[in-house]
This record gives structure tokens, sequence and C-alpha cells, in this order.
């Protein structure tokens, strides 16, 4: 066997801390709150901090979780995973403006002092529309490893819809590149709809290799623009071994 679930038949649950990190003043619809704690999200939204200068303000765009992995190996601290939650409007012709809610996998770094960072880069335009150049709000799930994982499914709803129609799970890109999605119907949500935590056993021959591939992947994918201000070193994806 290649990995266990961590907690067999127990949910997972957003954690109770706060990592150093103010609580994010966010205007939430009473029955979007109702969907997050049906999800195990609970009500509680984090502000992290973006790195302003140095190594840990340049992560990688679109691998924040490979960008984390490095800088444990490097300085240590932890990897932590959640959610980080974006906001959108449209215009609906009889409705007018419906605000919608954005929850998509995200990684920060928590420093040996026990804060948490955003060490990844958003590209100027993703980050003045998405509002994310002084924090990132985000809801803390679990500490990930070379063990460890965490995962699931990115997804959004409605401000006014959700009650009635669900959540809409962005379940990947199907074979003629669109997006793939599921909607969730209000009453069956549950922390396993979006969320799943497994462990890589290292007792086995399988558990052993898995934990190799993803390690070696994470390291490669990962890197940063800028010098760390402490020593002048850059910090750059890991080769993976031939």
């Amino acid at each position: 066997m290649m990995f266990k679930k961590i907690y067999g038949k127990r949910e997972l649950r957003a954690l109770p801390l706060r990592f150093g990190c103010d609580i994010a003043d966010m205007d939430i619809p009473k029955d979007v709150e109702r969907a997050m704690v049906k999800l195990g999200l609970g009500k509680r939204v984090l502000n992290v901090p973006k790195r302003k200068n140095g190594l840990t303000s340049s992560g990688k765009i679109s691998e924040c979780h490979s960008n984390v992995a490095l800088l444990v190996k490097e300085f240590r601290g932890k990897h932590l995973r959640g959610f980080m939650i974006d906001t959108y409007e449209k215009c609906h012709p009889k409705l007018g403006n419906i605000t919608f809610f954005v929850f998509m996998w995200h990684s920060v770094w928590i420093t040996p002092e026990g804060n948490a960072v955003c060490a990844t880069k958003f590209s100027d335009r993703a980050a003045e529309v998405m509002g994310f150049e002084e924090y990132v709000p985000f809801i803390p799930i679990g500490f990930t490893d070379e063990f460890t994982i965490f995962d699931g499914e990115d997804f959004r709803m409605s401000s006014i819809h959700v009650k009635k129609i669900g959540i809409c799970l962005d379940t990947g890109i199907d074979n003629q590149r669109r997006e793939k999605q599921e909607i969730i119907p209000f009453n069956r949500l549950k922390p396993s709809t979006i969320m799943d935590g497994c462990r890589f056993d290292p007792s086995t021959p399988l558990g052993k290799a898995g934990i190799k591939k993803r390690m070696e992947s994470l390291l490669a994918d990962g890197g940063f623009s800028e010098p760390s201000l402490a020593t002048g070193r850059y910090l750059v994806g890991v080769e993976k071994a031939a």
C-alpha cells in the first residue's frame, strides 16, 4: 500500500490557529458562511502578509506548493496548505451584480518563528484584480511534509445562489482544454467534498517510491527570482535525479 488516510473516518477541518496573522475583514454573506461551515472551513479567514523585498517576495508564479517546499528544505519552518479566497462580480440582467467567492488550494510558509508568510508572486495584473498586493485571504487546513499530503478541489459559489444551487467544483481540464466542473448541492456539502488528507507509508516499497517521486517533483518546480537579503544567495528548483 502506497499511502493511507490520515484521519480515517474523521473529516478534515480548518486549523484554529492564527500564525501571527490578523483576521481578514471580508464581507461574506450568511449563506456563503453557512456553506463554509458545512465544508469544514469555519467562518474565520486570515490575512497572510506578502513579503515586499528579498527572496521570500519572489516565489515563482503558480508554483506556491513547490516554493514553500524549497523554503522549508533550505530554512526550515513548516509548509501549510489551505484555501486562498478570491472574489469577482458578474452582472445579471435581472438580479444586478452577483459576487462569486472562489476558493483555491494554496501554500504559505510558516517561518521558524511561527509566522505565516505568502512567498509566491502573482502577476501584477492578478495582484491588482484580486487585491493581493499586501495580504492573501487564507483558510489554513494542514501541515504537509514529505510523508503527508493535503489536497482536493478548487471551488466557487455565488453570494445569492449557494443555498439553491450549491457549489461548483473545478475538477480539472478535459481533453479539449475545457474546464471540467461539477455542481454539488447545498444539502450534500461536507468537508470531504473539497479536501482530503493522505500519508505515504514509508515502511513499504511503494510508499518509499511515492515519497521520493513527490519530493523530487515539488523541489524541481519552484524557485525564487530575488536573492536572500541576509546571504545574497538565490534559491532555485532542485534538479531531478537522472
